[in-house]
């Protein structure tokens, strides 16, 4: 279980406001807060109360939609997979996998946008619920499917989609040669594949820094080296067409997002959302904040890796 310590009967706009200022200004928000605290008399009533992060109920989707926009769960909104899938070139015919598809934002753009097929495959049992509802709601909902993804069981239909998309999504299956296999199968000849992800690139293990974040994130992060990923598409047969550090665009988008969010707070005096999700928002911009600054000291890289299948040569 993850779980995150949080005051009770509170979560004020103004917590919530210094904190997203405090981590804007490269300072640790909890220290931030901490010190601000040490000025002032602390209630004795003041309780902690825990959160399970791994629970993915409404109130925890309600706050991280708060912060990222509907059906997203992590930074760029719509316009970040839009670009990712533009390569793909996609029309009303062809027929895309969305790996790892979350809330189905991704899933809705690029069916909205390209009238593409969709199908969104997804871990989560709440998750893959709450992207039905949104698909339900687009209107290209005939075009929208979302399925359920075990990694070490699920098949995947032979020679089925022109294209894949996986957003940051190998890192939290521990079977990777496995997925990639399924991925590789599913895709038609001179099919498509665009996968971001986290990875390593010092040598040896994860750090203490990046230890600790993988323990507080709500899915459990199986991280690899940049070398393991190259060797997936090389023992696959699949054509690297482009492979790049997206880190700091990646980071531009969380930055993005979160001074979008604390601009909206700015304008709001009293908060509209129930005080329990302000205070999960809070959680979610630590987490980020922490991640943000693992990607400036290079402890872990984004990459974008574009590859096609192409015909094996004997």
């Amino acid at each position: 279980m993850v779980t995150f310590f949080m005051t009770s009967g509170g979560g004020s706009n103004r917590n919530f406001r210094e904190r997203l200022n405090a981590w804007w200004h490269g300072i640790d928000p909890i220290e931030a807060i901490s010190v601000r605290r040490k000025s002032r008399v602390v209630q004795p009533e003041t309780v902690e109360e825990v959160v399970d992060l791994s629970a993915w109920g409404p109130i925890h989707l309600r706050a991280l939609e708060m912060i990222w926009g509907e059906g997203h769960l992590g930074p760029g909104g719509s316009d970040y997979p839009i670009h990712l899938v533009k390569p793909f070139a996609l029309s009303e015919n062809h027929r895309m996998l969305d790996l790892a598809s979350g809330l189905g934002g991704t899933s809705v753009a690029v069916a909205e946008r390209f009238g593409a097929f969709v199908t969104g495959y997804e871990t989560v049992p709440e998750l893959l619920e709450e992207a039905k509802r949104l698909f339900a709601k687009s209107k290209a909902r005939g075009k929208l499917k979302a399925l359920p993804f075990d990694p070490e069981e699920t098949v995947l239909p032979r020679n089925a989609f022109d294209a894949v998309l996986a957003r940051e999504a190998l890192c939290m299956m521990p079977s990777k040669t496995r997925v990639m296999k399924m991925l590789y199968q599913s895709l038609n000849l001179y099919g498509q594949l665009c996968l971001t992800d986290f990875v390593l690139l010092k040598p040896g293990g994860p750090t203490e820094r990046v230890r600790k974040w993988q323990s507080q994130e709500p899915r459990k992060v199986h991280l690899d080296h940049l070398e393991k990923y190259e060797e997936l598409f090389t023992d696959l047969g699949l054509e690297i067409r482009i492979k790049e550090d997206i880190s700091e665009r990646y980071r531009g988008h969380v930055l993005s997002d979160f001074n979008r969010l604390t601009q909206k707070l700015q304008n709001t005096e009293r908060p509209k959302s129930r005080p329990e999700v302000l205070q999960l928002m809070m959680v979610d911009a630590e987490r980020w904040a922490r991640f943000s600054r693992l990607l400036e000291e290079g402890d872990v890289a984004v990459y974008r890796f574009f590859a096609i299948k192409e015909p094996k040569i004997r």
